[in-house]
């Protein structure tokens, strides 16, 4: 039980799904609500964006079967776990071209101190 109190922690400030899927390759991505996926590809088409009062409606949905969310939730340093699941976050975001912007260099800096905490363990 106390292994998945880090995850909760860590993700609730998304609004996520936790979803054990087939494909445990995949950690996590950003499930888009399907009006907005369509208005967006729409949109796109001439080169417009989502108007910024768009609602749009975007679920981060976490793979339980995944080695690598599997040993987020059982890790010990919950700052850990939680920059973690913010990074995956920000991968799915960034994989549908739905990381703004402004955030890349934090984005970048978090990556960095990530990855040096990860090599201190």
């Amino acid at each position: 039980m106390h292994k998945r109190t880090h995850l909760a922690v860590a993700v609730s400030t998304f609004d996520s799904g936790l979803l054990a899927t087939r494909c445990s390759e995949l950690p996590a991505f950003i499930m888009l609500d399907e009006q907005t996926r369509r208005m967006r590809d729409t949109l796109s088409l001439s080169n417009q964006k989502l108007p910024p009062n768009f609602a749009d409606k975007k679920t981060f949905v976490v793979n339980t079967n995944s080695p690598l969310i599997q040993s987020i939730t059982s890790h010990t340093n919950p700052e850990l776990a939680k920059d973690l699941l913010l990074h995956l976050y920000q991968l799915a975001q960034l994989s549908q071209k739905e990381l703004p912007s402004k955030d890349l260099p934090s984005f970048i800096e978090r990556s960095s101190k990530v990855l040096e905490q990860l090599m201190k363990s």
